[in-house]
C-alpha cells in the first residue's frame, strides 16, 4: 500500500508490517512472487523500481538500478526479467540481456489501460483491461480478446501451469498453456451463487497423473478455500471477514 508498507500474514488473522528497506514516502503499486521470493514495484512519485525479498527474509532489496514510469501491475518472466503495464497504457519489458538493464517499450494492440497481467512463460500470457480478458502468444505484442467478460481479477500459480480468473457475476475459470490461445478454460464450480468475486489465488499440484488445484477466492467480506477446485463439486470452506472489508488481492506462498 501507500507509505511503503507491506502487510504479511501466515494465518490470515494476524498481520505484521514488513517494509524494511523501502522508503516511507513510496507507494507499493504491485506484488508478485515465484517459488522462493516476493517481488514488488515501488513508485517514489517520479519513477518505479523493483524490489525483492525471500519468503523468510526481513528486508526488501532493490534489483539493479533500472527504473520505469509508474506501473499498475508486474509479472516475473525469468530471473531479473519482468513484464509490466504502466499507468500510461503501455507495456514494458525488462531485458536482462541489455547492457543497461532498462525497461523496453512493447508495442501492443490493447487500446485501454491494463490493470493486471500474468504470463505462463516468456511468450504466453494473459491481461485484464477494463473487465475484458486478453491472451497473447508472442510476448505481448499481439493480444486476442477472449469471450469471458466482467473479469475482476486474474492470478497465476507459482509454477506457471495455471492462470485463474474471477468475474463480477461469480464465475471462476482456469487457463493452462496452449499453442491455441482460444482453447476453452476449465470452469470452476462453487456454492457462492452469482455474487461478485473480487480476488483469487490458485495453485497446481501434480502427483503422477493426478492433478489437484488448491484455490482461494474472496467475495464481498467472505473468503473461500478448497483443496481441489478441479473436482466436479469442490468442497469449499468459508470464513467471514469484518463487515466492510473487501479483499482485493490474495497471495499465498
Amino acid at each position: 500500500g501507500k507509505n511503503g508498507l507491506v502487510a504479511k500474514s501466515t494465518d490470515l488473522v494476524n498481520f505484521t508490517l514488513s517494509n524494511s528497506g523501502i522508503s516511507s514516502n513510496a507507494t507499493i503499486t504491485s506484488i508478485t512472487h515465484d517459488q522462493s521470493k516476493h517481488y514488488i514495484s515501488v513508485f517514489d512519485g517520479v519513477k518505479t523500481a523493483i524490489y525483492e525479498r525471500a519468503f523468510a527474509a526481513a528486508t526488501w532489496s532493490p534489483i539493479g538500478t533500472f527504473t520505469a514510469p509508474e506501473l499498475s501491475c508486474i509479472d516475473q518472466l525469468t530471473d531479473n526479467s519482468f513484464i509490466a503495464a504502466g499507468k500510461d497504457a503501455r507495456l514494458y519489458r525488462l531485458d536482462p540481456n541489455s547492457s543497461t538493464l532498462e525497461w523496453l517499450h512493447i508495442d501492443h494492440n490493447i487500446k485501454t489501460d491494463i490493470q493486471q497481467i500474468a504470463f505462463f512463460n516468456i511468450q504466453q500470457g494473459m491481461a485484464l483491461s477494463n473487465q475484458k480478458l486478453y491472451r497473447t502468444a508472442d510476448g505481448g505484442q499481439t493480444w486476442t480478446e477472449l469471450p469471458q467478460q466482467n473479469v475482476l481479477s486474474l492470478q497465476r500459480s507459482a509454477d506457471r501451469t495455471t492462470i485463474s480468473v474471477a468475474t463480477a457475476n461469480g464465475q471462476l475459470f482456469s487457463f493452462v498453456p496452449s499453442s491455441n490461445i482460444l482453447n476453452a478454460p476449465i470452469q470452476v464450480n462453487h456454492a457462492n451463487g452469482t455474487a461478485s468475486i473480487e480476488s483469487i489465488w490458485t495453485s497446481h499440484v501434480q502427483n503422477g497423473n493426478y492433478v489437484a488445484a488448491p484455490m482461494s477466492f474472496a467475495s464481498g467480506n467472505s473468503l473461500f478455500v478448497t483443496n481441489n477446485a478441479y473436482q466436479q463439486l469442490p468442497s469449499w470452506v468459508s470464513a467471514a471477514l469484518p463487515t466492510g472489508e473487501i479483499v482485493k488481492d490474495i497471495q499465498l506462498k
